[in-house]
């Protein structure tokens, strides 16, 4: 029994940086030193126990002051590559954003001088005073027009608005729009109708 717990406490304290001389003195001393010999058997494996406990500590920390620390001179291939994305991003927003602004700007001036050019009076047309004209006459002069009643979402003063500019561009026209081609038809049977009765005239 001896020689095996002698093994054991050889490959025991091994591990623990105590040499074979260090186990061999141990074992050549009394049965009350025996015990004195577990004891510090026990405190070698907690000295090792207790280093290893300190290594890991000490590499947390590490990690820790690596993370928290804001002047350090190096930074990792993780934190490079999201820097170099986050300053894309930044470009391509401030980039488009300053597209819209001109986009904006260009829209806005082209109003400006739209309604500059715009001759006065011509905003307001369609709203003169048209509002004591009676329904009945608005769809009877809307229709002698060929123009719709109302059209989709219209109101009622938005349609009498529609006649009294239609009537302002087109003072004239009693009657709707005509087809060309019958007009120019009419015209060919007039001119046919002239000469038959000129050559009945003729004849006679």
């Amino acid at each position: 029994m001896s020689v095996t717990l002698s093994l054991f406490c050889k490959t025991s304290l091994h591990y623990n940086g105590v040499t074979n001389n260090d186990v061999t003195l141990l074992f050549q001393k009394s049965r009350k030193g025996y015990e004195r010999k577990w004891d510090y058997i026990e405190l070698l494996e907690c000295k090792g126990k207790m280093d290893i406990l300190k290594a890991e500590i000490e590499r947390k920390r590490k990690q820790f002051e690596e993370i928290t620390q804001p002047n350090r001179k190096y930074l990792k291939r993780s934190e490079l590559l999201q820097k170099e994305e986050e300053k894309i991003q930044e470009d391509y927003q401030v980039k488009h954003r300053g597209v819209a602004q001109t986009s904006a700007t260009i829209t806005k001036n082209e109003d400006l001088v739209r309604t500059e050019n715009q001759p006065k009076g011509t905003h307001n047309e369609p709203e003169l005073d048209c509002d004591d004209l009676p329904r009945t006459d608005v769809i009877k002069r809307l229709r002698s027009r060929s123009q719709p009643i109302m059209l989709f979402g219209e109101t009622e003063q938005e349609s009498r608005a529609r006649l009294r500019k239609l009537e302002i561009e087109q003072p004239d026209m009693k009657e709707g729009w005509k087809n060309d081609f019958q007009s120019a038809m009419k015209e060919v049977d007039h001119e046919l109708i002239e000469e038959v009765i000129k050559g009945e005239q003729n004849n006679a």
